[in-house]
């Protein structure tokens, strides 16, 4: 509310949802470059279950089973992570159906297509 006059200032657009709510564009700091191929290696065990067993007994090698090259954070994130807390991260990771096929095929770099596409909410998801 302005003191001056009274009124009510139009909201803002939320671009980061917390657990207190949305917050405005410009508030807090940024998180830094999501590690794009973690990302992907989650999101393909999430759906199929052959690549899910590869990746909880061979970490970053699963990568190289779908062509997929880790930068050196996400191989010693990968390789350091806490086997009940990965499963926990991939049993939380939601594959928008428009995304699905992508994370079941071979091929990494139609994989990372999927992660920057923005995907189409339904309620299916």
């Amino acid at each position: 509310m302005d003191r001056r006059t009274g009124e009510l200032h139009p909201e803002s657009v939320a671009v980061k949802t917390t657990i207190v709510g949305g917050r405005p564009p410009g508030s807090g700091r940024g998180h830094g470059s999501i590690p794009r191929g973690i990302e992907v290696l989650v999101k393909k065990a999430s759906i199929d279950p052959d690549f899910r067993r590869t990746l909880l007994e061979q970490r970053a090698e699963a990568a190289e089973a779908i062509g997929l090259e880790l930068t050196g954070s996400e191989t010693t994130m990968l390789n350091t992570a806490p086997e009940d807390q990965l499963v926990m991260v991939i049993d939380s990771t939601r594959v928008p159906e428009p995304h699905r096929a992508a994370f079941m095929g071979r091929s990494s770099e139609s994989m990372l297509a999927a992660v920057t596409a923005p995907a189409e909410h339904s309620q299916e998801e």
